[in-house]
């Protein structure tokens, strides 16, 4: 008999993993409690996470729930509130459909910071979000997160080793005046 229910078990797991992802919208999720922004993260609003507070970016926010969609460009101003809804779109779609994925800024040092100062407190104030991450010590590292099972890298663009050495599904590419030029890596 546990033969029996640990064979059903696997065959349920497997076909699990070939099930489309759940038909909820990144957006949706976030803004009914996935993602939190703290106090401490430098945001107008703080709460919930709704890219309709932002009406410029609600266009980007359907494209990258439409599946059919394999790349959204935003130009923007600064501070338009484009790099948050990255983080809260790669950390939802963490939880909702995991996938390797990477946040690509300008520099390593640039990519440290906003990991550090932005990220993480967001990461940690989203109760949802922060219980995947818990589910495996040491998890939540500066530079590289674990979610169901996948990462999320953060990179600086002047890295081509780090680009290069991490294959991922997903990326966001933000603030990429800043990258420089890598002068000790071959690109």
């Amino acid at each position: 008999m546990n033969e029996l229910a640990d064979t059903l078990s696997i065959q349920r797991a497997f076909f699990r993993a070939f099930e489309p992802p759940p038909n909820v919208k990144w957006y949706d999720w976030a803004r009914d409690g996935g993602i939190v922004l703290p106090a401490k993260v430098a945001t107008p609003r703080k709460g919930s996470y709704d890219v309709w507070f932002t009406p410029a970016l609600v266009r980007a926010a359907a494209a990258l729930a439409d599946p059919n969609v394999w790349c959204v460009v935003i130009k923007k101003g600064s501070q338009g509130g484009g790099t948050q809804m990255g983080f809260a779109w790669l950390a939802s779609m963490a939880v909702l459909d995991p996938e390797q994925s990477a946040i690509v800024l300008g520099t390593e040092d640039l990519a440290k910071q906003r990991s550090k100062n932005t990220a993480i407190p967001m990461i940690e104030a989203s109760p949802l979000v922060f219980a995947e991450i818990a589910k495996k010590k040491n998890a939540l590292g500066i530079t590289e997160y674990e979610f169901n099972g996948c990462r999320v890298f953060w990179i600086g663009g002047n890295s081509v080793s780090r680009l290069a050495s991490n294959p991922v599904v997903r990326m966001h590419i933000s603030e990429e005046n800043k990258f420089e030029e890598d002068k000790k890596e071959g690109s």
